[in-house]
């Protein structure tokens, strides 16, 4: 791992501890909180993360961008197609956990995320 990489992957553990804190805080409090990641990120795995997964009242669900309207462009860039870009959220909200727990029911083609189309997908659309 390069110099450039350590200190991006300090500073991403950083913000998920910030994170993290900020969710006990709501729990704390009696609020709710929602945080969201790839389903297949590596800060899954991270001690603290699996800690906190583990904790009382806290769930985390998967579900599929596609079922939710996330499109991307098709490959000769003509038109768009849906973009299945899986990914968990965590609360401690049942009622928003199955919201958005909706998995792709393979009905439609993707799209995948290649070529510049995953930069746009990590935009949020309003």
């Amino acid at each position: 791992m390069g110099k450039e990489f350590e200190k991006d992957l300090e500073k991403a553990i950083k913000h998920i501890d910030f994170c993290l804190e900020v969710m006990r805080l709501q729990q704390r409090r009696g609020r709710y909180f929602l945080f969201e990641h790839p389903a297949y990120a590596d800060s899954w795995q991270l001690p603290q993360m699996k800690e906190f997964v583990d904790s009382p009242g806290v769930a985390t669900v998967v579900g599929d961008m596609c079922t939710y309207g996330l499109v991307t462009p098709n490959s000769d860039r003509t038109g768009f197609l849906p973009a299945k870009k899986p990914t968990q959220f965590m609360s401690n909200s049942w009622y928003v956990l199955k919201e958005l727990g909706i998995r792709c029911d393979k009905s439609h083609e993707h799209q995948h995320l290649m070529g510049g189309r995953a930069s746009k997908a990590a935009e949020y659309a309003f």
